[in-house]
């Protein structure tokens, strides 16, 4: 009697312990948090450089702030995950025009209705000397 007891409780912590930790795993931000692992090993992968593309100096994070923090943002139209960046439609526009355009965001990330979605501003005042 004691053994089927013993048994019992123990049954019942198992329970509890694989429900929390289900109920936990299948929540928004850690279901997101592993699309966006799976997301960055893919486009890494799926990414062909160019001629010459990686051989350049290391470009300075903080002066490419500083600089966008002049030029023009444009703002989330509405709240929600992003789900998707097209960088062709990006960056041909952007080559065109000589114009640098950094993401304040990534995919898989919360983005508010209103926040500074996208930073852009003149390349050619970047890189000149």
């Amino acid at each position: 009697m004691i053994t089927a007891w013993m048994l019992v409780v123990l049954s019942f912590g198992f329970l509890v312990y694989y429900s929390h930790r289900v109920a936990k795993s299948i929540q928004n931000p850690d279901m997101i948090a592993a699309i966006v692992d799976d997301l960055y090993v893919a486009a890494g992968r799926a990414h062909v450089p160019g001629p010459g593309e990686g051989t350049g100096a290391v470009p300075d994070d903080t002066a490419i702030l500083r600089k966008t923090e002049r030029g023009a943002i444009v703002s989330c139209a509405k709240s929600g995950y992003l789900q998707h960046v097209d960088h062709g439609a990006i960056v041909g526009p952007a080559r065109a025009a000589d114009a640098l355009i950094v993401l304040k965001f990534r995919p898989g990330q919360f983005v508010l209705r209103g926040e500074p979605l996208v930073a852009i501003s003149s390349a050619w005042s970047y890189f000149r000397p």
